[in-house]
C-alpha cells in the first residue's frame, strides 16, 4: 500500500478513483489509510479535502500556502509537539467543523492560522481545546496584518475575547503577535484568567484597529508575566483601559513595557496614572510607552519611576502626549531629599 505521498508545491487538483466522476480540487483520501508521510504544503489549487484519517508527528506546515483550501473532513492525529503554521496562509478556510483533531501532545501552534482572513474564532478555540494542558507556544497564531480579515469581525460568532477561548489550556506561556490586526472590539478583564504560567505578550493585540476596551484585570495579578513589549500598540480606538491606574498590580516580574501604548490615540487615563509603575521593580525598558497617546489628558507627578531602580530605557516614554497637564521635575524622587 502506498505510505509516501509528498504533492508539496505540485499543481494536483484531485485525487479520485475509479469510475467516480472527477471534482475539480477535490481530494478523496478514502483510500489512502496507510500514508506515513504526508503533506500538501503549497497545494494552491486543492480546495476540498475528504476522508482524510492520518496520524503523524508533527503537522508542522501540513496545508501552509493552500490558499484556496476552504474544507478538510477526517481525523487527524499528531503524535509528536508542533502544529506550527499548520494552516499558514489558506486564505479562505473558515472553519473545521468537518474535522477531528487529535493533538493533545502539541505544545506549539505558532502561526498556526497566520494569514487565515476568512477564518471565525470557533476555529481557532478548536485547535486550541485539541491541544489542551500541553500547549505552551501561540506565538502568531492569527497574525491577520496585509488583508482584511473575518477574526473578531462583525461576521465572526464574537467581537469579544473572553477566557472561554482558553479555558483548556492553562500552561501557554508565550503568546507574541498572536492577535495582531484581528477585529476584536473587546477583551475582557478575565480573558487570561486562566494562564497562570504566561511570560510573554510581545505586540500581543498589537495593530487591532477595532478595538475600544479592555478589561482593567487583564495584566493584573500575572506573577510570570515578563515581556509586555508593544502589546497594544497602534490600537488606533482603545480608550477605556486604564480606568485606574494599578493595571499592573501584583504582576511585578514584568521587564519590558516599552512601546506598549504606542499610537493608541485615543486612550484616556480618566483617574490618572499616579503610582502605576510602582510595583514593577525588576522593569528595566519602557522606551515610547505612551508615545502618541494624544487623548491622554492627566498630570505625571513627583516620583512616577521611583521604584524603577533597575531602569535603563527611557526614550519618548510621553513623547508627542500632547494632553499632558503637567510632568513634576521629580521623576525619579517622590520627596527632594530622596537619593534615587
Amino acid at each position: 500500500a502506498l505510505q509516501t505521498l509528498d504533492i508539496t508545491s505540485s499543481s494536483i487538483k484531485y485525487i479520485q478513483y475509479g469510475s467516480q466522476e472527477i471534482t475539480n480540487g477535490t481530494c478523496d483520501m478514502g483510500q489512502l489509510e496507510n500514508l506515513t508521510s504526508l503533506s500538501f504544503q503549497n497545494c494552491t489549487d486543492v480546495v476540498s479535502i475528504t476522508n482524510l484519517n492520518y496520524t503523524a508527528s508533527s503537522f508542522a506546515n501540513m496545508f501552509n500556502g493552500c490558499i484556496v483550501l476552504a474544507n478538510i473532513q477526517g481525523t487527524l492525529t499528531c503524535t509528536g509537539t508542533s502544529v506550527s503554521s499548520m494552516f499558514f496562509n489558506c486564505k479562505v478556510l473558515e472553519h473545521l467543523d468537518n474535522l477531528t483533531l487529535n493533538l493533545s501532545k502539541v505544545t506549539s501552534a505558532s502561526g498556526a492560522f497566520r494569514y487565515c482572513y476568512k477564518l471565525k474564532t470557533p476555529a481557532l478555540k478548536k485547535l486550541l481545546d485539541a491541544c489542551g494542558s500541553s500547549l505552551q507556544n501561540i506565538d502568531t497564531i492569527a497574525w491577520m496584518f496585509y488583508e482584511d480579515g473575518v477574526l473578531g469581525s462583525a461576521t465572526d460568532t464574537t467581537r469579544t475575547l473572553s477566557k472561554d477561548l482558553f479555558e483548556n489550556t492553562p500552561n501557554i506561556t508565550s503568546m507574541s503577535n498572536s492577535f495582531c490586526a484581528t477585529k476584536y472590539t473587546t477583551i475582557n478583564g478575565d480573558c487570561f484568567d486562566n494562564l497562570t504560567k504566561l511570560n510573554n505578550i510581545d505586540a500581543c493585540f498589537g495593530a487591532m484597529g477595532e478595538l475600544t476596551t479592555v478589561g482593567i484585570g487583564l495584566l493584573r495579578n500575572k506573577p510570570t508575566l515578563t515581556n509586555c513589549y508593544a502589546t497594544f500598540a497602534d490600537c488606533s480606538k482603545l480608550a477605556n483601559y486604564i480606568t485606574q491606574p494599578t493595571i499592573f498590580e501584583g504582576s511585578n516580574a514584568i521587564t519590558n513595557i516599552s512601546q506598549m501604548f504606542k499610537n493608541d490615540t485615543a486612550l484616556k487615563a480618566p483617574n490618572g496614572i499616579d503610582g502605576m509603575l510602582d510595583n514593577l521593580t525588576d522593569l528595566t525598558n519602557a522606551e515610547y510607552m505612551f508615545y502618541n497617546c494624544k487623548a491622554l489628558v492627566c498630570a505625571v507627578p513627583n516620583g512616577f519611576f521611583a521604584n524603577n531602580s533597575r531602569l535603563t530605557k527611557l526614550d519618548g516614554f510621553f513623547g508627542l502626549c500632547s494632553g499632558l497637564t503637567q510632568i513634576c521635575d521629580r521623576l525619579f524622587r517622590k520627596e527632594l531629599q530622596d537619593t534615587n
